[in-house]
């Protein structure tokens, strides 16, 4: 695969990833937000996501990224931090982590604990699989209740393997740099 192929590849797949795994929760779809990016790569090193209030006067921490790339400058590690209205701090929330190879992209969620004041074991899970560049399938697995087996809870094959971008790819890569 080319060099700038992986770059496209990732922020589609990132994405994705960020869509399903840090927007599961959200309900309040009348919010404009706001970035901050900030970093000496070419992709940002971290990024924090403000909203607007309701009069658009002021805006309220919301969520901080911080990136961690490899030698291709694909993402291998994104740690996300939410902001404690009552601690008036940044406090951790999750990490998820890229695992990259020619048949599959794996992205793996791993929550914070307070606890523990560390990442607990991986507790979702989504597989990309890849025929030739191109998206294959995709498998979502949660871990059972136990924690020890992971239970398959959403998949889809393509029938015709599809490209992952279409035409306006090179947005997606501007999107996520600095």
């Amino acid at each position: 695969m080319s060099r700038e192929f992986k770059k496209m590849m990732f922020a589609g797949l990132f994405l994705i990833a960020c869509a399903g795994f840090s927007m599961a929760g959200e309900k309040d779809n009348t919010s404009k937000f706001y970035y901050d990016s900030r970093g000496a790569k070419t992709l940002a090193d971290q990024q924090a996501v403000f909203v607007s209030d309701a009069n658009d006067l002021n805006l309220k921490p919301r969520i901080k990224y911080f990136f961690e790339y490899d030698e291709n400058d694909r993402v291998i590690e994104k740690k996300a931090m939410r902001w404690d209205v009552f601690k008036r701090d940044w406090v951790n929330a999750y990490r998820l982590q890229f695992t990259y190879s020619d048949q599959a992209v794996v992205i793996e969620l791993t929550q914070w604990n307070k606890q523990k004041e560390t990442y607990d074991f991986c507790t979702e899970r989504a597989v990309y699989n890849l025929n030739a560049d191109k998206l294959a399938a995709y498998n979502y697995y949660r871990r059972n209740s136990s924690g020890g087996h992971w239970v398959l809870e959403h998949s889809f094959l393509v029938e015709e393997t599809t490209p992952i971008f279409g035409d306006e790819k090179g947005i997606l890569v501007a999107d996520l740099q600095k």
